[in-house]
């Protein structure tokens, strides 16, 4: 992110702004957030849901080791750590993971799809304040909403009296001070965070993606979503290439996370595609909630405004571009909606943190793909996971005899100073 007091700047496109925040501390300590919390106005009007409560985790990583910044700059080179063919036993047509998975499901956990249009009403006249980063490898460009910035708003809509936000999700995002809670299994499933993989996911589909020209996947899914940056990387490419007739499904545990973070995220990037001109007039709306002294554009800030938004949409019909949002538990039932959207490509990063989720990530993919000549999925993830018991051994351990006998498997290594990590392709 550029100094305060700049422009704001989508990859090399300015927009003239005045910067309206003056911090207290270094970026990211406690002054900072407080600061940062104290100055942004709320707004009103804002739905999500609620969940209940189970017992909480964490990986034993600083928010520093998992911070966006930290895997930006990450010095990465790759090397094959394994290539096969998968000479296997076909796999079966009923993988017993989903069934498991799907007996523990709850009405609060159940899988949902949420239409676009519902959540970007919860967003309307919303400042949003987004960190641009970079891919370790090869420099690609992302942008993300800023943690505080989801807080500020959590904390406006509990303090307005929103029905739905409340408790849970507050507890979680003002338990740890300026960071988050990693995980609460079963309730909250880390989406929150940009973590270090998905950063590697953006580097392996710089080489799918190319210019976007070429790029032949209709139905892109990222299971486990979060921040979404490598979905968003692929939609913000192809949209730079003026594509159009796909899909983008996003699926996370908590709908909370899809609404403020998935979408908004979508939203920044499909912004970072307009010219200066064309984003000043859309964020130019009075009739918006924010100060009508305001400037339209601050630095690394974008006005969610009732133009830009409608736009947006616009955009996505035009192009006949399909937004799909699915939130809840992953087991035989969230299968059931996933496959007649009939992905042909499907990314995951950080799902295969434990035994259980690691079966159901494998299973998914060989149910949903293995129908589809020439359909793809990429894993990106740590080698270990340590206290909760995942790791890309015991994935490829586990996929590797179920895979069908044409179907490719190669695991790469990701070279880096933090923790060993892979990108795992399968083709099908």
């Amino acid at each position: 992110m550029g100094p305060r007091g700049r422009q704001m700047s989508f990859g090399g496109r300015c927009a003239a702004g005045v910067v309206s925040l003056a911090v207290a501390g270094p970026r990211g300590t406690k002054a900072h957030f407080a600061e940062l919390i104290e100055k942004k106005p709320c707004r009103k009007d804002i739905v999500a849901d609620r969940r209940g409560t189970e017992m909480t985790f964490k990986f034993g990583f600083s928010e520093a080791d998992l911070s966006d910044d930290e895997a930006g700059v990450a010095g990465t080179s790759a090397g094959s750590v394994a290539a096969a063919s998968a000479a296997a036993p076909a796999s079966q047509t009923k993988t017993g993971s989903l069934d498991e998975l799907e007996k523990t499901i709850t009405t609060e956990t159940a899988p949902q799809v949420h239409s676009l249009e519902s959540v970007l009403e919860t967003l309307r006249g919303l400042r949003v304040s987004f960190a641009k980063s970079m891919s370790p490898q090869k420099g690609e460009e992302m942008y993300r909403r800023e943690l505080f910035d989801i807080k500020h708003q959590v904390m406006c809509e509990d303090s307005e009296g929103a029905t739905n936000t409340g408790g849970m999700i507050q507890g979680l995002l003002m338990a740890e001070g300026d960071g988050v809670v990693d995980i609460k299994r079963n309730v909250y499933e880390g989406g929150f965070k940009s973590w270090e993989c998905s950063y590697d996911m953006v580097d392996a589909l710089a080489g799918l993606v190319g210019d976007g020209s070429e790029f032949r996947y209709k139905s892109i899914v990222e299971l486990g979503c979060g921040s979404a940056l490598p979905a968003c990387y692929v939609f913000r490419r192809l949209l730079s290439a003026q594509q159009s007739g796909f899909r983008m499904v996003f699926s996370d545990f908590n709908y909370e996370v899809l609404r403020l973070v998935t979408v908004p995220n979508l939203v920044i990037h499909w912004a970072s595609t307009l010219d200066a001109a064309t984003l000043h007039e859309l964020t130019a709306d009075a009739s918006s909630d924010v100060d009508a002294g305001a400037p339209v554009l601050d630095d690394n800030e974008l006005l969610f405004s009732p133009k830009l938004l409608a736009a947006f949409t616009d955009e996505l019909a035009h192009r006949c571009i399909s937004i799909t949002l699915i939130s809840g538990s992953w087991g035989r039932s969230f299968q059931h909606i996933l496959s007649p959207l009939a992905p042909d490509l499907l990314l995951t990063s950080e799902t295969i943190y434990a035994s259980d989720i690691l079966a159901a990530v494998a299973d998914l993919i060989i149910e949903t793909l293995q129908g589809s000549e020439g359909s793809k999925a990429l894993v990106a993830a740590k080698h270990y996971y340590f206290g909760v018991g995942g790791s890309v051994s015991e994935f490829l351990s586990y996929i590797r005899p179920r895979l069908p006998a044409a179907a490719s498997l190669n695991a790469t290594d990701i070279a880096s100073s933090q923790l060993k990590r892979s990108i795992v392709s399968l083709t099908f």
